[in-house]
Order: structure tokens, then sequence, then C-alpha cells
């Protein structure tokens, strides 16, 4: 266990044991570090556990790291009072509660199985790495939240107040709410990309860049200007808009419900375009395939539309 400790410079820790407490234990108590007191060390705090499936806990409400990199533990634990920046880490998963910005130290990585979550509300978090690779981002409090991944990620639960930006090497999944009140951007060139969950709740617009894109929306929602090489299926619980121009190469299905869409923006789809709204006010379009409208309102245009397939309105 660490005492209490104030250094101005650097700290190195090397763990090849841990403390299983008394009689049995599971994973709760298989910690290879934790601490009694208060952590303030301006420096650079590095921590390396050479004994797997172990705990590393540092996460008094009060400590004050410079820069943390933990290699080798199981689950990681840490709270930081102020700002905190993190080197190199490595392990299953991570949780972090932090009074400040949270970023990534240049050249650094962040490698879990499980998932990274981060409570910083009312600050940034950056873990904008390229060499990232992590499962699932999940928990994440902030106001602009900004994740890289060298592969897939999953989104969990995250609810960010400002702006909401992934980049993906390969598919981006859903499997809990997010709640953005910014812009949510998605980069992930030519993969699947599901926002799929029935509650998430994007406030600015949705911007894509993918092959396969599923949008789910609990109520209003914009779509953001977005390139996409596969089909584009859109769901909303309420009126749906544009900000940006579209460019679908696939199939595109946009649904509205009994809830008004207006689409004008200069959008093109290649493919067909099938829509589902209340009123609907279509701007300058191009439809490379068939136009398909059910519309319980008014259908108006307020640019030219070219549709080289059959519409049916």
């Amino acid at each position: 266990n660490f005492p209490a400790l104030n250094i101005t410079g650097n700290l190195e820790v090397e763990v090849s044991s841990r403390d299983e407490g008394p009689g049995s234990c599971s994973n709760t108590c298989n910690y290879a570090l934790k601490q009694d007191g208060d952590l303030e060390i301006a420096g650079t705090t590095t921590i390396s556990v050479n004994t797997s499936g172990n705990h590393v806990k540092i996460d008094n409400a009060t400590n004050d790291f410079g820069t943390l990199a933990v290699t080798g533990a199981k689950h990681i634990y840490v709270a930081d009072e102020n700002a905190l920046v993190l080197g190199t880490t490595q392990g299953r998963w991570m949780t972090i509660a932090a009074g400040g910005n949270v970023a990534q130290a240049d050249g650094t990585t962040l490698t879990f199985d499980l998932h990274v979550s981060v409570d910083a509300e009312g600050y940034n978090v950056t873990l904008a790495n390229s060499g990232n690779n992590v499962a699932t981002v999940k928990n994440m409090k902030a106001v602009d939240f900004s994740f890289t991944d060298t592969g897939g990620v999953a989104l969990g639960i995250n609810t960010v107040t400002g702006n909401f930006t992934i980049t993906a090497g390969s598919a981006v999944s859903n499997n809990g709410a997010l709640d953005i009140g910014g812009i949510t951007t998605i980069t992930a060139i030519g993969q699947t990309v599901e926002l799929n969950e029935a509650t998430n709740n994007f406030v600015g617009e949705v911007r894509i860049t993918g092959g396969v894109v599923t949008i789910v929306d609990e109520d209003t929602l914009v779509l953001g200007a977005s390139t996409v090489s596969g089909t584009y299926t859109v769901t909303a619980g309420g009126p749906i808009t544009d900000g940006g121009a579209l460019a679908i190469t696939g199939a595109a299905t946009i649904n509205a419900g009994s809830n008004a869409v207006t689409l004008n923006d200069g959008n093109t789809f290649t493919g067909d375009l099938t829509l589902t709204s209340a009123a609907l006010i279509l701007g300058a379009t191009t439809v490379g395939g068939a136009l398909s409208v059910t519309a319980s309102g008014a259908v108006t245009d307020t640019g030219k539309l070219g549709i080289t397939g059959i519409t049916t309105i």
C-alpha cells in the first residue's frame, strides 16, 4: 500500500506480488497496489505489475498526478482531483474520475480488452492517439470527448454535453444509450457504423463516414454532412432534418414515422431512397435509383429533383 506521498519529480514502481487479504479471495481483493494516503506526484508516475490478474487501485479523490502510466494490471482504478495525462497504459479495464481535462501524452497508447471509462464531468476527455486499442468506451462523462482506435470499438452508455468524436479502423457498434449535446462525428471509412440503441439522443448533427451505417434517435435528429459507401438507415422518434450534404452510395432509408422530414442540403443518393414521414420537404436532390415516399402530410420540393428510377409517392 502506498503511504501519503508528495513528490515534485517522477515516481517509478514495480510490483511482483499481491495482497490477497485474509481468508478466501476473489477479484475484489487481488490488489497488486493500493493506497493509504493521498498521492501528489508532479512528474510521471509509472506502475508496472509483474503478477497477472491483479489490480491497481489509486482512487483517493484528492490524488494529484502529472502523467500516469500503468501496465500489467487487470483492473485499474484512478482518481485525480485535477487534470490527468495518461502514458502508455494496458489492462482489462480502467476507470478514471478526474477534476480536470484527461488526455494522452504524445506517442502513448491505451490497450484494454474490456473497457475504458472516464468521469470528467465539466471537462474535456481526449484519447485520440492512433495506436489505441480498446474494446469498449463507456460511462464517459465530459464536455468534448474524442477517441481514436486502431481497430473496432463498441460505444456503451456515454453522456457528453459537447462534441463526440470517434475515429476507428474497423466497425463501430453501440451497446448503450448515447446522450450527446454537441456534434457527433464518426469516421470509420468503409466500415460498419451502428448507432442503433433505441434511447440514443443526438442533439447536434450526426456526421458519419463509413460503409453500412445505421442511426437511431429517440426524438429529433439532424443529419450532418456524411459519406457512406454502403446502405444508410435512419430512424427517429421526432423530425429529421439535414445540416450538411449526404453522399450515400447504397440504398438509403429514412424514417421519421409521423414526424416531418426536411432534406434540403443538395444531397446525392446513388441507390434507392425510401422516405417515411408526415410532411416532407426535399431540396435539390439526386437519386440514382428509385424514390419511394410514404407521407401523411404534404410533400413539397424547394429545388430540382433528379430521379433516375421510378418515383412513387
